[in-house]
Order: structure tokens, then C-alpha cells, then sequence
């Protein structure tokens, strides 16, 4: 297993480092074959103590006067952030750009500024009360994957276990995340 940004997955896939690849769609790629295995959506994550706690969605308006915390520059993730908050005319106030998301994580916990995560990723966090959770009003921010292969590749019996399995698992799994953090942002649930 070997983890990386889709152009670099993409081209392990293709040089045949890799036999299948989990990437957000689309794939900017020929010659694959694509299985959808499900949703996940970019949340805002934000200290407990922070002004956007209890609110259901932000904007990206309400970016303008926050320090952001961003993802990996070549991420799909910032890419995503980046655009949703310029397709508005927000010109984002970067407190600070880091490539591991646990660390990410903490400088939010810390109050360094707010940032925009996979939902799934932060679970552990907003099931502690470590983290808030809001959703960012963009259609940017849902996201589809699947599962890709090169098209007309054989593949061995290991392989179509695996494809079989994560076709199975990956939707719930995805899903579970959302689920989960709607949860944690009802009041009750606090």
C-alpha cells in the first residue's frame, strides 16, 4: 500500500508500481477502469472554544476574517479549499501549510487558525470534543471516489479479492464519517 497525490498515483498505476489506485473522481486518466465506491465530504474543523461552534454551515465568506491552516499545496484537498474560496472572492489569510494531517489537526486544536479536512479524518477529534465540525457551502467540498485500474490489465485472484472487498466496505466506511459528524454537531449530541 503506498499513499501519494493522484497525478503521482496515477502514474504508479500506470508504470505498474501500483495494481489499483483509491482516488477522489474524476481521474484524469486514460485506460483505467473505475469502480465508485462511495462519498465523503471537506468539513471546516475548528477549535471548541471557536465562534463557528454550534453553527451548521459556513461560506465561504466567513473564511475572510479566519487564519487558515492548509493541507499539502498539491493536495486535492487544498485545491478544492483554495478554489471554493476564490470562486467567491476570498483571498485566504494562510496561517500556515502543513503536510501531515495530525499535525494540521493540532494547530487547529491549538486556535492557529481554522481548516478544511476530509469529515472522516477528524472523527476521533469531534467524537473527543477536541475539534468542531461545520459544513463548508461549496459543491466543492462533497467528493466521489473509486477505485481504478487499468483497463484490459488481468487481474490476479489477491487483486479482485481486494477490489471485491473495498467495492463492499469502502461505501459504508465513507459514509459512516458523515453519518457520525452529523451526530456529534446535534446539540443533544453535546
Amino acid at each position: 500500500m503506498v499513499s501519494g497525490h493522484p497525478p503521482a498515483t496515477l502514474a504508479r498505476l500506470h508504470g505498474g508500481e501500483v495494481d489499483v489506485a483509491l482516488l477522489p473522481l474524476p481521474a484524469d486518466s486514460e485506460r483505467l477502469r473505475i469502480a465508485e465506491v462511495g462519498h465523503d465530504e471537506l468539513i471546516a474543523i475548528v477549535p471548541p472554544t471557536h465562534s463557528w461552534v454550534g453553527r451548521v454551515r459556513v461560506t465561504a465568506r466567513d473564511f475572510e476574517d479566519e487564519p487558515i491552516i492548509l493541507y499539502d499545496r498539491q493536495s486535492p484537498i487544498t485545491e478544492r479549499t483554495l478554489a471554493c474560496l476564490l470562486d467567491e472572492g476570498v483571498f485566504p489569510r494562510v496561517a500556515a501549510e502543513i503536510d501531515h494531517l495530525e499535525a494540521l489537526k493540532n494547530l487547529v486544536r491549538m486556535g492557529v487558525g481554522v481548516s478544511v479536512v476530509p469529515r472522516w479524518s477528524a472523527l476521533r477529534e469531534l467524537a473527543a470534543g477536541a475539534l468542531s465540525a461545520v459544513s463548508v457551502v461549496s459543491p466543492r467540498m462533497p467528493r466521489l471516489w473509486g477505485l481504478c485500474y487499468l483497463d484490459g490489465q488481468q487481474q490476479s485472484a489477491p487483486i479482485r479479492a481486494l477490489l471485491e472487498v473495498c467495492a463492499e466496505s469502502l461505501p459504508l466506511r465513507l459514509a459512516q464519517g458523515a453519518v457520525a459528524a452529523d451526530e456529534l454537531r446535534r446539540p443533544e449530541a453535546r
